[in-house]
């Protein structure tokens, strides 16, 4: 499917030179976003109280300084907002940033690093799938597996009694196949529909820089099995493509998440004359 676009909402470049829109989450019609400087050392999150409001408020919170790294994915669960901070190659930490949605508007996250160090990954993508539980993307590079095959586990949080994460396990994992993936320039982040049981997974394609998929997953029906573990092949995809537009140098879907009427919204790195990053809304399309 080839989606239709309206734009939600402009974000131009803020304080620290914060450029990169990188990862989005939403409660209902409530969203975060966040944007990271070019070199991932300072980042700002917003917050919109109402998308489906004709003229969205996005109000900024204060600066957040070398904690965050990419922040290539976001998502809500239990009552937080949960950060895969990616950090460069060669970082001592790895590490998700578990923040309590109250404590968002304070711009002070320092104590709530959840370490991943013990598991060998570096959080990345990441999509809320049941309390206290999520789904990452596993990988230590931004390509993806040269067969096709796509790894994510799901992780589990146990918490002591105020609620602080205590450990963090990993459960099952799981694997997608990518028919195409030989295209694939760069994942992005993702998203589960705990409604549908469905795994939105994205991607830009082409090495353009101007055209993306997003491939959905229904995680309900296992299609085989890869090096003896769950796989499912995508049950549908969406193609976000201005490679024909002259307008655009950079048109990258860096992050999605479903509002309350199940629109797709997608956060989108822009580039070219007169142009901005932006949150959008796919639509032709209800999931």
């Amino acid at each position: 499917m080839i989606a239709k676009i309206s734009v939600i909402r402009k974000i131009p470049t803020g304080d620290a030179g914060c450029s990169n829109l990188s990862s989005i989450a939403s409660n209902g019609n409530k969203l975060w976003a966040c944007k990271v400087s070019s070199d991932n050392t300072e980042a700002i999150i917003y917050h919109c109280p109402d998308i489906s409001s004709a003229s969205p408020i996005l109000e900024p919170y204060p600066i957040v300084a070398n904690l965050l790294g990419h922040a290539s994915g976001m998502t809500c669960n239990s009552n937080y907002l949960l950060i895969g901070c990616k950090q460069p190659p060669g970082s001592k930490d790895k590490y998700i940033c578990r923040i309590p949605i109250k404590a968002i508007p304070t711009g002070k996250y320092g104590s709530y690093k959840v370490l991943t160090n013990s598991l060998n990954v570096k959080p990345g993508a990441i999509a809320s799938y049941k309390p206290y539980q999520v789904i990452i993307r596993n990988s230590q590079e931004s390509t993806v597996m040269e067969d096709g095959f796509d790894e994510f586990w799901i992780l589990k949080f146990t918490v002591d009694s105020s609620d602080k994460v205590t450990a963090v396990t990993h459960t099952d994992t799981f694997y997608t196949y990518m028919p195409g993936y030989r295209d694939i320039e760069e994942y992005q982040d993702i998203y589960y529909d705990k409604t549908k049981k469905l795994l939105f997974v994205i991607y830009n394609v082409n090495f353009s820089r101007t055209k993306n998929q997003i491939l959905i997953y229904d995680l309900s029906v296992a299609d085989g099995q890869h090096s003896g573990r769950t796989c499912y092949k995508k049950d549908e995809a969406v193609t976000v493509d201005f490679s024909e537009d002259a307008q655009y140098s950079k048109y990258e879907v860096e992050s999605a998440t479903l509002d309350a009427n199940r629109y797709l919204i997608l956060a989108c790195n822009i580039e070219g004359k007169g142009v901005s990053d932006a949150i959008v809304r796919v639509t032709n399309r209800k999931w």
